[in-house]
C-alpha cells in the first residue's frame, strides 16, 4: 500500500492500485485518477446529507480499480473515518454529480 497527499490538503492517504487482473500494483495514481479522487471527495464533503450522516469525515484510503471502466460504479473507492466509525463510497464518472448515501455511491461529471 502506498501513501499520497491529494490537493485537498489532507494528511497522507493510503492508496491501493488494483490492476485489470486484480493484483495490487506498486504504482502511484495517474494524474487523472488523482483529479477524480479530489473531485469525488469534494462532491461528498460538500453534500449536506453526507455532512449530516458522517460528521467530521476524513478520507483515509482510496483504491483505484483499473479493471473497471471509469463510468462504472466501483471504479474509485473512498473510505472515510468519521465521529462514529468508518464509511465507504464507490465513485465513478457520471452524467452529472450526485451522492447516494444509502447505497454508498458518488458520481462526478466526466
Amino acid at each position: 500500500m502506498m501513501k499520497c497527499r491529494l490537493l485537498n490538503g489532507q494528511d497522507e492517504i493510503d492508496v491501493v492500485i488494483i490492476s485489470e487482473d486484480g493484483t495490487i500494483l506498486n504504482q502511484d495514481l495517474f494524474p487523472n485518477e488523482a483529479i477524480a479522487f479530489e473531485r469525488l471527495d469534494y462532491t461528498l464533503k460538500s453534500n449536506p446529507k453526507f455532512q449530516a450522516a458522517y460528521p467530521n469525515a476524513m478520507l483515509i484510503r482510496i483504491d483505484s480499480n483499473r479493471g473497471i471502466k471509469e463510468s462504472e460504479a466501483g471504479r474509485f473507492y473512498l473510505r472515510y473515518q468519521y465521529d462514529k466509525g468508518i464509511t465507504e463510497f464507490w465513485g465513478h464518472h457520471a452524467r452529472s454529480a450526485y451522492v447516494d448515501c444509502d447505497q454508498g455511491l458518488v458520481g462526478i461529471p466526466g
